[in-house]
């Protein structure tokens, strides 16, 4: 499995939720926002890809497998210690499951059965109207159909988070852009 494209969605993904850069995620700053960041990436990486700790260390900075072990037991101290957080981790690897299966080529296996992708869904509306019409006797849903519904779902939220951070980006400069003073006319 090529992992660099699964890493660097990752780090990419980490560094939107923690507004951070990706040379700040690599840094050998120690602020709390950075390491919290860097230790999620980690967790993350060693929970969604199969690279070693030395290639996680890596691509995090060139730093070594002692340190990623320690990031990623960081990041899991307070996964089992705090429910707010391994509910947003949770929700966090969710949304890279998706992406990350959508940028292999073919199709990931779950249990040994193909997993179809949000974008291989023809008409994701109509599963929707036959869960909200349908006689579960007569037209029960497949597991497939369930998770597509699910994968499509997360891959909404996903476009819609990265609008609403757009939308909020071009508003501050929108601001920013009418506090400025107007050019006088030569």
């Amino acid at each position: 499995m090529n992992y660099w494209r699964p890493y660097k969605k990752i780090l990419e993904v980490i560094c939107r939720e923690h507004d951070v850069t990706l040379l700040d995620l690599k840094s050998s700053s120690r602020l709390p926002e950075f390491v919290l960041a860097r230790s999620e990436a980690c967790w993350l990486a060693k929970s969604l890809t199969d690279m070693s700790l030395s290639n996680i260390g890596h691509g995090m900075g060139g730093r070594d497998h002692a340190t990623v072990t320690n990031l990623i037991n960081k990041a899991q101290a307070k996964v089992d210690k705090d429910p707010e957080y391994r509910l947003r981790l949770g929700e966090l690897k969710s949304r890279l499951e998706v992406q990350i299966r959508g940028t292999g080529s073919g199709h990931q296996l779950v249990d040994g059965q193909p997993v179809l992708q949000p974008e291989e869904c023809k008409d994701p509306l109509g599963i929707a109207r036959r869960i909200l019409g349908r006689n579960a006797s007569k037209n029960p849903l497949t597991t497939n159909e369930l998770e597509l519904l699910a994968r499509y779902l997360l891959a909404a939220d996903d476009e819609l988070r990265r609008t609403k951070g757009l939308a909020t980006q071009m508003s501050g400069l929108l601001k920013q852009f009418g506090e400025m003073p107007a050019a006088k006319a030569g």
